[in-house]
């Protein structure tokens, strides 16, 4: 397990037992523990179409749903594509205690960390719910009017303990720290595999 976890981490050994019986996490009994890396998703996640019915999608990322990129599908290439980024739940962590990550668990928020967009064609375009919502380490809540600030982010958003920013995976194998304050565009760029909008300096 110490591989999937950040050290920096505030709930690494932690485990969730879904006590309610309402949430849905398809948890075991047993419960399940916590870990600290997403695969990069897009806009997909654990529930969205398998991978190879989103290929003409702009929005699709390295990983989706039972089949994962191969290179030569990473046309915007493998160094300015996210691969993995880090994902902390947990209470104060996320909007809901049963959100992950808990990777291999095959239970909801397990796996996948989104960045959402509008347009399934080009170009890249956003509402003011998604900017608020999916940037890293955000703590807004896209659901309810107005939008209320909660004390942790939404289930599938990439967040972690490191003060500042996340650490995130490329394509290419690099480790790269990318900052909180990363506009919304340039994640997106990053996120997605054959968007073709070249990212700026990040």
């Amino acid at each position: 397990m110490g591989v999937l976890e950040c050290p920096s981490a505030t709930t690494q050994g932690q485990k969730y037992i879904n006590t309610s019986g309402t949430d849905r996490t398809r948890t075991p009994s047993q419960g399940i523990y916590r870990t600290n890396w997403f695969f990069s998703g897009g806009i997909f996640d654990e529930a969205s179409q398998p991978f190879a019915s989103n290929t003409g999608d702009i929005r699709q990322a390295m990983f989706g749903a039972q089949q994962s990129a191969t290179l030569a599908q990473v046309s915007d290439g493998s160094s300015n594509s996210l691969a993995c980024g880090e994902g902390v739940g947990g209470s104060g962590k996320k909007v809901k205690d049963c959100f992950g990550p808990f990777a291999l668990a095959g239970n909801h928020t397990y796996a996948f960390g989104r960045v959402d967009s509008n347009n399934a064609a080009p170009p890249i375009a956003f509402d003011w719910t998604q900017t608020s919502t999916w940037a890293i380490n955000s703590r807004t809540n896209y659901s309810g009017t107005p939008l209320a600030i909660h004390p942790g982010n939404y289930a599938w958003a990439f967040n972690s303990d490191h003060p500042g920013g996340a650490n995130f995976v490329m394509g290419d194998g690099s480790v790269k720290f990318l900052s909180e304050t990363l506009d919304c565009l340039t994640l997106s760029r990053l996120a997605y595999i054959h968007d073709h909008e070249v990212p700026t300096a990040w």
